[in-house]
This record gives C-alpha cells, structure tokens and sequence, in this order.
C-alpha cells in the first residue's frame, strides 16, 4: 500500500500523532496507568526511522489491537506495508473469560442449590451467552476502527 504523504510527512504524522510508550501494556489491565496523560494524541506506541509498532491511545476500553507494519521511500510518496494483529493477552481474555464464567456461575448454581431453578439457570447463561456475543462484537469493532483511523490519518490508499 502506499500513502499520499512523503517519507518525511509520514514520519512527521507519527511524531506529532503518536505518544510514545510501549504499546504492549495498552493490551492489558496495566492500561490504566496511561490515564493520567492528557496528550490528546490518538495512538499510542514506538516507531523508528522505517518501522512503528501503535495502538489506539484508550484507557477506558483499550483496543486489543495493534498496527505492526514498516515504511519507505517512494518517490514523492511512501511505500507501506502493515498487518494488524491482537494482543495476546487480550485475544485470550476474550476467549476464556466467557467459558471460566459459564462454568463458574453454572458450578455455584448447581452445588448450592437444593432443586435446580432452571428459570434462574436460563437466565444467568443467557445473559453470559448475550456478554460474549457483544464481547466478540466490540473485538470486530475495535479492528475495523484502528485500521479506519490509521488509514484516515495517515492518508494510505487502498
């Protein structure tokens, strides 16, 4: 892919668009520790003269995203190349937390009640199976807007 700026435009974006930080921990609880920087920039990570590693600058629902990807010179324009990938611990907290909790709360249910209350049962597993409906929902979601933002503010041509 290639971008309408220049190698030095480009590098300028991620200078003045970018906090910078280890984008690793905005994958994690850990997030919240970035809260306290008021820098208005939309991303978050580390880049150097030909590569960058960014995440949307988030504390209250981070991104379990990031842009990994390198540029170069192309004439008057730049040459990119990027692949989103998820953080590890937040692609695995997506996926087990649903099942630790459905086997959680269905485990409370059934040892400690003396007739199983099915209306209770259905009700308690329908609202995990509406969590993690909206949970793999909001993980699309979250892809789909770091790459549309990344694509807007850097102006990439598809």
């Amino acid at each position: 892919m290639t971008s309408k700026l220049s190698k030095a435009e480009f590098e300028s974006r991620l200078k003045n668009l970018v906090r910078k930080g280890g984008p690793s921990i905005m994958g994690t609880p850990f997030a919240i520790l970035t809260s306290f920087d008021f820098s208005g920039k939309p991303f978050y990570g580390e880049y150097t003269n030909s590569n960058f590693r960014i995440t949307r600058n988030k504390t209250l629902l981070p991104n379990g995203y990031f842009i990994k990807g390198n540029f170069s010179e192309l004439g008057s324009k730049t040459k990119l190349e990027y692949e989103i990938k998820p953080f590890i611990f937040a692609y695995y907290w997506n996926r087990f937390i649903p099942i630790i909790g459905f086997l959680f709360f269905n485990g409370i249910l059934f040892f400690n009640l003396q007739a199983i209350q099915w209306d209770l049962i259905l009700v308690l597993n329908g609202f995990l199976g509406l969590m993690t409906f909206f949970a793999f929902r909001l993980e699309k979601f979250q892809r789909k807007s770091i790459e549309a933002r990344f694509i807007e503010e850097f102006e990439i041509e598809i």
